[in-house]
């Protein structure tokens, strides 16, 4: 993944954390399985967070800044 486009990944999860890997790839022009692989080192990192909604109707995961 393009250096340039790992700063805006992560502006773009703190921004809106409920983004999927899809749609953030799309916005950043970068290939899906990049993206996931990058948040993947991120998550590993502690630069981000996976974070599962505990509401049954609202089991959509998301990710947020380690920081927030």
């Amino acid at each position: 993944m393009k250096e340039q486009n790992k700063e805006k990944l992560l502006r773009l999860i703190d921004d809106n954390a409920k983004l999927t890997n899809e749609q953030l790839a799309v916005m950043l022009g970068e290939d899906a399985q990049d993206v996931a692989q990058t948040i993947a080192g991120y998550e590993k990192q502690g630069v981000c967070l996976l974070y599962t909604s505990p509401s049954p109707r609202d089991r959509q995961k998301s990710r947020m800044p380690s920081s927030a």
